[in-house]
Order: structure tokens, then C-alpha cells, then sequence
């Protein structure tokens, strides 16, 4: 009775183990594979940056100004629009990115008063309107 139960105990412990070590290794590879994936598109989005504002510089040295200040808002408008409508910013970084909401409104308010413009403008006024609202 003794060795069936001190047997029975083994199975227990080695099942035990095998799924600790099935488990963790799931986990190590699901965590390389999205920190790998996570680090491409981070790459990806600085290789457009770079792109773009290399585009911007250009103009704005050949004297361009109208076509390096597009440039320029495109990058800004684009990360604004992500970083503010993002709902995890909000809650990581609460009230810590207020002073801009305002500078982003007047920006848009002084320079893009059309409401036909870039849907990215579009985009950047629901999230700042959001933000701004769940913070009163």
C-alpha cells in the first residue's frame, strides 16, 4: 500500500514538472516572438520616420519650406494621433502629457482649420477631444 502510494506521488511530482517546463518554455517562446515582432514594426515605423524627415530636411534646404513643414507635420500629426489615441497611454502616463493636448489643439486650430483635411488631422481631433474630456 506504501509503495503504491509513494509511486502514485512520483507520477504526481514528474506530471507536475513536465507541465512547469512545457509551460515555461511556451512562455519563453511566446515572449521572444512578440518582443521580436513588437522590435520590427518598432523598426519599421523608425526607418518611415527616417525616411520622411530626410524628405523634409531636403526641402527645407533646397528651400522648399511648404513641402518640409508637410513633411515634418505628417511625422508629428501621425505619432500624436497614436500616442493620444492609445487608451494604455492614458492609463500609464495619467495627466503626464496635458500641456501638449493644448498646444496640439492650437497648432490645429491655427494651421488646419479645414475639416476635409488629412484623416490623420481628423483622427488627432477625436483622440485630443477624448483625452481632454476623461481628464475633467
Amino acid at each position: 500500500m506504501l509503495g503504491a502510494i509513494h509511486d502514485q506521488m512520483k507520477r504526481i511530482i514528474i506530471n507536475f514538472l513536465s507541465m512547469a517546463i512545457c509551460c515555461s518554455v511556451t512562455a519563453y517562446i511566446a515572449y521572444r516572438m512578440g518582443y521580436q515582432r513588437c522590435g520590427d514594426a518598432a523598426q519599421l515605423l523608425r526607418y518611415s520616420d527616417a525616411t520622411i524627415t530626410l524628405d523634409a530636411l531636403k526641402d527645407l534646404r533646397a528651400g522648399h519650406v511648404e513641402d518640409g513643414i508637410r513633411n515634418v507635420e505628417a511625422i508629428c500629426l501621425s505619432h500624436a494621433a497614436m500616442v493620444y489615441g492609445d487608451p494604455r497611454f492614458r492609463e500609464r502616463f495619467p495627466g503626464g502629457t496635458n500641456a501638449l493636448v493644448g498646444e496640439f489643439r492650437q497648432y490645429l486650430g491655427n494651421y488646419h482649420t479645414n475639416q476635409d483635411d488629412w484623416p490623420v488631422v481628423v483622427r488627432l481631433r477625436r483622440a485630443l477631444a477624448s483625452w481632454h474630456s476623461s481628464r475633467e
